[in-house]
């Protein structure tokens, strides 16, 4: 008999998943999060995450021109996300595209919730109208 993912209620403590700003050495878990919600074929509009190539030069060019990408980590595993894309257009770069999403096991927790927080790093530009 195959092993259950583990519920919220049977997560060990120490798994509690903390939200901090996205770094470099969280791109590879971000993507494996990103594929593992992907391949539900639910929630995103992908499939499958595209190639950690394509993934890590969108996120660190994201950054590089403003936006804002937290993590969920429990552990060194990245379990969630919640990213704010400032659109391409000159026009519209007061706005912000948002994109989210939480594997499986973890959510039911807050994690959406927490990681729209506005006291949450880097996400106070966007309400103080950069």
């Amino acid at each position: 008999m195959a092993e259950s993912s583990p519920t919220p209620a049977t997560l060990p403590a120490a798994a509690a998943p903390q939200i901090v700003p996205l770094e470099r050495q969280h791109l590879a878990g971000f993507h494996r999060a990103v594929d593992r919600v992907a391949r539900e074929g639910k929630y995103l509009a992908m499939l499958e995450a595209p190639p950690f190539a394509r993934t890590r030069r969108v996120v660190l060019d994201s950054i590089k021109d403003g936006g804002v990408h937290l993590v969920a980590v429990a552990g060194d595993e990245v379990v969630g996300w919640c990213d704010l894309r400032l659109k391409a257009a000159v026009t519209l770069r007061h706005s912000a595209v948002l994109g989210m999403g939480v594997v499986a096991e973890y959510r039911h927790r807050g994690l959406g919730r927490d990681s729209l927080r506005p006291d949450l790093p880097g996400a106070r530009h966007f309400a103080d109208g950069r």
